[in-house]
């Protein structure tokens, strides 16, 4: 868990660099499982990626929220 931190913390520092869209957001969820929080450019879409205990978790679709991201996610740890 706390390379998938540092891989998240870099992520977070691409945000602004030449060549990249959108943002990306360090958050945790309940429990305090870290996750990286992906919002593209026209802020109306989102993913959300998080591992536990060797598996890595993603939830997209085209018309994600946020705020949606973060709901899901937290119903699944």
């Amino acid at each position: 868990m706390r390379q998938f931190q540092t891989v998240i913390k870099s992520w977070v520092g691409l945000n602004g660099k030449k060549g990249t869209e959108g943002t990306v957001t360090a958050i945790r969820l309940t429990g305090g499982v870290p996750a990286a929080l992906f919002t593209a450019a026209n802020d109306r879409t989102s993913s959300i990626r998080w591992i536990e205990p060797g598996v890595e978790y993603m939830i997209m679709g085209p018309r994600l929220t946020k705020r949606d991201c973060v709901r899901m996610a937290n119903l699944q740890v």
